[in-house]
């Protein structure tokens, strides 16, 4: 028995087939897209351990401290200086300072924050005005007239006072 070819009409494939074909290309556009996921999640796995890496190295590392420049230097002195209480309270004894009233000597002790001025006035009351001067100037807070004794001078005859002041500086 022979089979009869017609030519006229040709042979229709089988459904089967195209239900085969059809499951293997929606099988191969899976298999890609599975394939590219994979390959995004093991880039992002290699960056996150070469980023682990780095840090570790750079961790590892011994930090460089660059050396300030003398200007840098002068600089932050200047700038503790300003903010020391020793500016102020020195502005304020010299501003406060003056006819009839001389200084004859300052002393500051940085540990206790005392500041302990001599001076020489015509008179008490003066002196008074004087203690009271820097301390409500607020720089030396309490400063207040610790002792006073009344002296001549013996070359011109005039008598004058001369008095001890003490206080504390204060931040501000």
């Amino acid at each position: 028995m022979t089979a009869a070819i017609d030519f006229l009409h040709p042979e229709v494939p089988p459904r089967l087939g195209w239900v085969l074909l059809g499951a293997g290309a929606v099988a191969l556009v899976a298999a890609l897209a599975v394939d590219r996921h994979y390959e995004a999640e093991q880039a992002e796995a290699s960056r996150s351990a070469q980023a682990l890496l780095e840090q570790e190295r750079q961790r590892q590392q011994p930090i460089r401290v660059v050396a300030p420049t003398p200007a840098e230097l002068r600089l932050r002195q200047a700038e503790a200086d300003a903010r020391s209480p020793w500016l102020a309270t020195l502005r304020a004894v010299e501003t406060l300072t003056g006819d009839p009233v001389y200084l004859r000597s300052l002393a500051i002790e940085p540990a206790t924050g005392t500041v302990k001025l001599e001076a020489e006035a015509p008179s008490f009351a003066e002196a008074l005005a004087y203690a009271k001067a820097l301390d409500d100037d607020g720089a030396l807070h309490p400063a207040f007239l610790s002792s006073h004794e009344q002296s001549v001078d013996p070359a011109t005859g005039k008598s004058t006072v001369r008095f001890n002041v003490a206080g504390r500086w204060n931040r501000r």
